[in-house]
């Protein structure tokens, strides 16, 4: 038998002749009309039948996709880090140490760790140079850098900070960059390879110390119109030192009131009462002077005398001659 006459419900087949209603008694009432509207719930069950048959196939296809799907066995890559440490180099009395560190998953990130040691007791400004090997960044400008270098130039592949030491003081540097390589043991000698045919251009150059501060002495003045007084400047450099009177006689002289009071190399000269800043500058270093002028005091009156009396000459009067007596 069919499997479709075998499921309960199911229509009958129109080619099989047992399974068709010959009793004209057993037919419903109605006659053919009848006979529409029973047919109506048999084609329900043939929809619903053969949407759940769909179903089933399909839950079957997928299943039958996962059981013949591989099982994943890759394990998720290890975080790798190898290090190398240079040999410390001594420039003008700073010595520069360097690590560089080498890590990641798969790609990796090279950081390095630069420490600019002072040896001296003096603080002191210098200009650090580091080279960029092209295995290490083929463009300078695409390194992280902290802090920000003063200059970076990527026709040389160096870098340059300025950095201020104290006397026996040091500064950290720190620069990363992104290396396509995995974090290996090989990867790393091979950007340290190239370190060290470009470490040549690495240095230290002393920057000469700065004027830092500026003084006058006196600080103030307190002048009378017409009086002068010299003023004398003292400068401490960036190092500490006192400045060179060669630096100091570099300064140049303002007044901010020329009726009041003019300056010359430092030499103020008051002209009249009120109050006049005076300033000396030596590059962007500026020290000001307050001065104070009082007017000149009046001069005690003289008198002369007009029409003067006549003046009077005692005459001598005549004496006589005394006779001797006889």
């Amino acid at each position: 038998m069919p499997l479709r006459d075998s499921l309960p419900g199911a229509e009958p087949s129109p080619s099989d002749p047992d399974a068709r209603v010959t009793d004209p008694s057993t037919a419903p009432e109605g006659g053919a009309a009848g006979g529409g509207h029973a047919s109506r719930p048999h084609r329900r069950r043939r929809l619903v039948w053969g949407s759940a048959a769909a179903v089933a196939v399909a839950v079957a296809a997928g299943a039958a996709l996962l059981l013949a799907r591989p099982a994943s066995t890759s394990a998720p890559l290890a975080l790798t880090s190898h290090t190398q440490s240079f040999a410390p180099q001594t420039y003008h009395g700073v010595v520069i140490g360097k690590v560089w560190r080498l890590s990641g998953r798969g790609s990796s990130t090279l950081t390095v760790r630069i420490t600019a040691s002072n040896s001296g007791d003096r603080p002191a400004t210098i200009m650090f140079s580091e080279p960029i090997p092209a295995a290490v960044a083929a463009d300078p400008q695409n390194v992280t850098y902290s802090p920000q270098p003063s200059a970076v130039s990527s026709a040389d592949h160096v870098v340059e900070w300025t950095l201020n030491l104290p006397g026996h003081g040091s500064a950290v540097l720190i620069y990363r960059a992104r290396i396509s390589r995995p974090a290996t043991r090989a990867t790393l000698d091979r950007l340290t390879a190239g370190f060290r045919a470009l470490q040549g251009r690495e240095g230290v150059t002393l920057v000469p110390p700065t004027l830092k501060l500026l003084k006058s002495a006196p600080a103030a003045l307190r002048l009378v119109a017409g009086q002068s007084r010299k003023l004398k400047l003292s400068g401490v450099l960036s190092d500490g030192t006192n400045a060179t009177a060669a630096a100091l006689a570099k300064a140049r002289w303002k007044t901010s009131d020329p009726a009041v009071a003019v300056v010359r190399s430092g030499q103020v000269t008051a002209r009249a009462a009120g109050t006049a800043k005076i300033t000396a500058q030596i590059g962007s270093v500026i020290v000001t002077v307050i001065v104070r002028v009082s007017a000149a005091p009046n001069p005690a009156p003289t008198y002369t005398a007009v029409n003067p009396g006549p003046t009077y000459t005692p005459q001598p009067h005549p004496t006589g001659t005394p006779t001797p007596k006889l």
